[in-house]
């Protein structure tokens, strides 16, 4: 009786270290299932053609608004940091040109932007430049995630489309660069650590950089969840 209790213990203890490792392989994924699962009530619970137009109408108008945003916390980061030279650039089809009579110096040359919506430059980085550093400066605009989380959780609380898009138009700014493995925000932070020359490496670091775009949502979405506790306790 005292052997069958032993391996009946042993097999518990066993199952709650599997558990506990198989959460621990897949939380760096879990922001993906959160994403997933807010974006289908945001939409699931959008009705009608005037929700659906405020809907849509916001998400366009937020795409020039996002990549400014975008290149603006890069700026901004690169500003803290020390850059010197930093220039800004907005393509000419999210406004760039009229942008540019407000501010002078926003750049819609294709020679600077190389073909992307939006384009941070500087001439040269402080002596004390190090990988940390690089690392801020690369995933400065995805701190926005924070605040996009919030508004679409808001959003689907007082099931405002308006809210939804500002929401949903941050989620996007959130995976847009993944389709570029070595060249996007997320492929200079982990080519720090990881070789991307093979098909292997490309493989390990696709999944770095989704793993980067995922702890992020996962992060903004306690956050969030996190704000509307502290407001439901303040209100009691």
């Amino acid at each position: 009786m005292k052997t069958q209790q032993n391996t009946l213990e042993q097999v518990v203890k066993k199952e709650s270290l599997l558990s506990k490792s198989g959460k621990f392989l897949t939380f760096p994924f879990k922001g993906f299932g959160y994403l997933c699962d807010d974006t289908y009530q945001a939409l699931s619970s959008t009705k009608g053609f005037k929700d659906w137009s405020k809907f849509g109408l916001t998400l366009a108008a937020c795409a020039p608004i996002y990549t400014l945003a975008h290149e603006g916390m890069h700026a901004l980061m690169g500003k803290i940091l020390g850059c010197s030279g930093l220039e800004l650039g907005l393509n000419p089809i999210f406004g760039g040109e009229l942008l540019k009579y407000f501010i002078p110096k926003i750049r819609t040359d294709q020679e600077f932007l190389g073909g992307a919506y939006g384009m941070t430059g500087y001439l040269s980085a402080p002596a004390d430049w190090n990988i940390l550093k690089s690392i801020s400066l690369s995933y400065a605009p995805y701190l926005l995630t924070i605040l996009g989380v919030y508004l679409l959780h808001q959003g689907i609380k007082k099931n405002s489309p308006v809210l939804k898009a500002l929401g949903i138009a941050s989620t996007i700014n959130l995976v847009a660069n993944l389709g570029s493995i070595d060249n996007g925000d997320y492929g200079r932070i982990t080519g720090h650590f990881l070789n991307g020359d093979s098909l292997l490496g490309q493989n390990i670091k696709s999944l770095a950089n989704l793993g980067i775009a995922s702890v992020t949502y996962a992060v903004s979405y306690k956050i969030s969840k996190g704000i509307e506790y502290l407001k439901g306790f303040v209100r009691k």
